[in-house]
């Protein structure tokens, strides 16, 4: 056995001592000069906080009621380099509240009338919104035109009398009972000649019982519902505003030509469709058309996942005309039984919340923009932030024109008030005073320094950490279908049990500017094969933060999208003992740190070395060996049987036969194969 070496106290720990109120026997031995007092810490109920979704460092800990010091600390320690002067997001906060025995809530800082807006007692059903989309010249406009001139009351002069971006049409529906059992017992689709000559009691709307799939003999109780209609450019303004955070969609409606099947546009609709979670509704259009083939359009359809219902789908398809006004009616009744279906709610009570879907200059007025009031209600003269501008609403129309004082949710209204034209896709709210616009937009500025944004392979690894399966969403553009199909199969072909491909868009062609709104609103990357990137294209890429990864080798693209799979792979965390330290003497000890002498019983210690102390069988908590000394040289590595000094980090109050069990921890990556 080696022979003991005993422990020298250098000056430095010396004079360490004196200042801790320790004294140094003539024997060697350090002692306190008073007695220790015994300090009970009661164990802090665990209690919720409100934390906004940036928070300054100096407001959290003020929050957490610690000293700022410690939120740094604690900051450092999960790898945020902060001081007290920067801010953090809520997810850094929650993590941070965690440490501090605290739960954290986000804090709705849109409005203060929130903290008991949304009880149930006080929702009420709300209109959908939806989103006609689908290929060009498949009759999205002429659809949306029938919708518009069935609904529009008989009184009014030249119909709508203005055009806003959206509007609102009201439908007579039967009970949702009702409609799902007339529309399993729907008639087959009528024939050309059929379409062209309306049958006895059709209605302006195109509508009969018997086009409507009811018996002659039974009618629906009539129920009077509202559905806003968004008359935009299809699928490239509605991921326009999802790439801006606005999913205001509650319903899309996938206009697709019967004479032309399933085409480009088509994809893109269903992707952008399907990126959203929202659910599907096939108008089959042209049906009136000597060229129309419905079960080829129902087949194509299938091939992308959208079976029919009578097939044993999910995806209602209803055969319509357009420009006859055939089944018009019956498009309406299903999707408001999709909405019921989404169960839509709203409280009228709240302070408005809306989206902007269109803005331009109007003479007279200024600045305009149309709203999409998406919960509470608007009121004509409020105080609303727009991004990081303040205003008030001067004047606010419907969408026919007229002069309205308030607007509930799902309304379309065109309002004025701004001092500079707002962009698409930006949200409104409505507040009660200008303190606290500002203080939205103090949060909003402050946001825009705590983003994350996809940039390619590279980064993909960090922004996709939810959930125990990881996905990887790609948006795939190829210059021909084989290429498309055969990257397809090898991505699908990667197996394994924590993470998954899902390709959010595939098709042939250059990368467009509907791609990148995609990709930025999906959390996906785009994988670009053999194909152009338009500089314009490019360009608008960089603005918003989404890298196109160019291939022109398949293998090469397969090896970087394994390498980013395995990115997402959880670590399997291994520790390892690595030595035992006796403790024999105290030198020093303050709240987070502490000097003591010791015997190593086992293994070996160097410093950096994480441990876990004991006294006999009660865990005193874990910390961390910053340094070790004998004599009064600083050692990197101390055996078995030998003694030391060692600096840790960490809240303890030794006493002598204390045991610390030193260990290490690795990562060790998983692999794909």
């Amino acid at each position: 056995m080696a022979k003991k070496r005993n422990v020298t106290i250098s000056k430095k720990i010396k004079r360490a001592a004196r200042r801790g109120d320790f004294d140094i026997s003539d024997r060697g031995f350090i002692q306190k000069k008073i007695e220790n007092k015994v300090v009970s810490k009661e164990k802090k109920e665990t209690r919720e906080i409100l934390i906004p979704q940036v928070v300054p460092v100096r407001v959290l800990a003020e929050l957490l009621e610690v000293s700022p010091t410690n939120v740094v600390a604690k900051l450092f320690e999960n790898g945020v380099q902060a001081t007290i002067n920067d801010s953090v997001d809520f997810d850094t906060a929650a993590i941070i509240a965690d440490e501090f025995n605290a739960i954290a809530k986000k804090e709705n800082i849109k409005t203060q009338k929130s903290s008991s807006a949304d009880s149930k007692s006080k929702l009420i059903k709300k209109p959908p919104v939806v989103a006609v989309m689908g290929h060009v010249d498949h009759g999205k406009t002429t659809l949306l035109d029938s919708i518009r001139s069935t609904n529009v009351a008989s009184g009014e002069s030249g119909g709508i009398t203005q055009h806003i971006g959206a509007y609102q049409v009201e439908v007579e529906t039967g009970s949702k009972e009702q409609l799902k059992s007339s529309l399993s017992a729907r008639p087959p689709r009528p024939t050309s000649s059929q379409a062209d000559s309306p049958a006895d009691g059709e209605t302006k709307a195109g509508v009969s019982n018997a086009n409507r799939g009811i018996p002659s003999d039974k009618k629906l109780t009539s129920t009077t519902r509202k559905i806003t209609f968004l008359d935009t450019p299809g699928h490239e303004a509605f991921s326009t505003m999802r790439a801006h955070g606005a999913n205001i969609t509650d319903v899309v409606v996938l206009v697709v030509a019967a004479d032309d099947g399933v085409k480009p546009q088509t994809l893109e609709a269903i992707s952008h469709a399907r990126s959203a979670g929202v659910p599907i509704i096939v108008a089959i259009n042209k049906i009136d058309s000597p060229s129309a083939n419905v079960e080829k359009t129902k087949r194509e359809l299938s091939e992308h996942n959208l079976i029919p219902e009578e097939w044993g789908g999910k995806t209602p398809m209803v055969e319509v005309s357009a420009k006859k006004i055939l089944n018009i009616n019956e498009l309406l009744e299903i999707i408001s039984l999709s909405s019921d279906l989404e169960d839509l709610k709203t409280n009228p009570k709240k302070s408005g919340v809306g989206v902007i879907i269109e803005s331009k200059i109007k003479p007279g007025l200024g600045p305009v923009a149309t709203i999409l009031v998406q919960d509470g209600t608007l009121h004509q003269g409020a105080n609303i932030v727009i991004g990081n501008q303040i205003g008030k609403i001067r004047t606010m129309e419907n969408d026919t024109g007229a002069k309205i004082k308030l607007a509930t949710a799902s309304m379309p209204i065109l309002i004025s008030g701004f001092k500079q034209i707002p962009q698409v896709g930006e949200q409104i709210l409505e507040v009660e005073d200008e303190k606290q616009a500002k203080a939205i937009i103090e949060n909003n500025l402050k946001s825009t320094n705590v983003k994350s944004a996809i940039s390619g392979l590279g980064g993909v690894s960090q922004a996709i950490k939810k959930g125990k399966l990881k996905k990887l969403n790609i948006v795939l553009k190829a210059d021909v279908r084989g290429s498309l199909e055969a990257i397809k199969n090898s991505l699908t072909d990667i197996k394994s049990d924590d993470v998954a491909i899902e390709f959010v868009g595939a098709s042939i062609g250059e990368v467009t500017e509907s791609d990148i709104n995609l990709a930025l609103s999906s959390s996906a990357i785009i994988i670009a094969f053999g194909v152009d990137i338009p500089p314009a294209v490019k360009k608008f890429a960089d603005e918003v933060g989404v890298k196109i990864s160019k291939y022109t080798v398949i293998y090469e693209l397969i090896d970087e999208i394994k390498a980013a799979l395995q990115g997402l792979l959880e670590p399997e965390i291994v520790e390892t003992d690595v030595g035992k330290f006796k403790v024999l003497k105290i030198f020093r000890r303050t709240q987070e740190s502490g000097i003591v002498g010791g015997l190593v019983t086992k293994g070996t210690l160097r410093p950096g070395l994480k441990f876990r102390a004991f006294r006999k069988d009660e865990s005193l908590g874990e910390g961390t060996v910053e340094s070790i000394q004998i004599g009064p040289d600083n050692v990197d590595t101390v055996k078995k049987d030998n003694e030391c000094g060692i600096l840790y980090k960490g809240s303890f109050k030794f006493k002598p036969d204390d045991i610390i069990e030193a260990y290490q921890r690795e990562e060790i990556l998983k692999v794909i194969k």
